[in-house]
């Protein structure tokens, strides 16, 4: 029998279907496809997120943790295209979950065109920000800790507008 390809997505490695996405779009491909080059640096951050959700790693004790290397990409997207503070993203660019969240949701607003699914996301993300932000006096004596959750939250509604078709104010 012939596999459709959503077998291979449940067998697949998401590191290989990352390497299956670049070798189809941005290695293989004849024309240049400005989404794919746009999105490829992205990818292993996103995976990096993916990774510590899937095996339930505890994500809040990387929030005083930080990156040596953040993808420069990310924090200029977040600045030029979607409007975030220029200090605001300098500030948290180097914290791990907050990077590979906001290249996971640069990743999601440009590949997904279905406005029925963005409509949906939209809505879950709304509500993983209120389940963020909920507790969030918790940490007023960590001050690293607040800000990251608070830009995370920003970032979540922020995405989720995008997704719904409304520009950030």
């Amino acid at each position: 029998g012939r596999m459709a390809v959503w077998n291979l997505m449940e067998l697949a490695s998401f590191g290989d279907i990352i390497s299956l996405y670049k070798f189809c779009f941005v290695e293989r491909s004849e024309r240049r496809d400005v989404t794919a080059q746009a999105v490829k640096p992205l990818l292993f951050p996103a995976k990096t997120l993916r990774n510590a959700a899937a095996h339930n790693s505890c994500l809040l004790h990387g929030l005083r943790d930080r990156l040596s290397a953040p993808v420069g990409a990310i924090a200029k997207t977040l600045r030029d295209e979607y409007g975030y503070d220029a200090e605001e993203v300098a500030g948290t660019k180097r914290v791990p979950v907050v990077h590979d969240l906001s290249a996971m949701l640069i990743c999601y607003d440009r590949i997904v065109e279905a406005q029925g699914i963005r409509c949906e996301k939209a809505g879950e993300m709304r509500l993983l920000r209120t389940r963020l932000t909920r507790h969030i006096d918790y940490f007023s004596k960590q001050p690293e800790v607040v800000a990251s959750i608070t830009f995370a939250a920003k970032l979540l509604e922020g995405f989720a507008d995008s997704l719904e078709g409304r520009m950030r104010s």
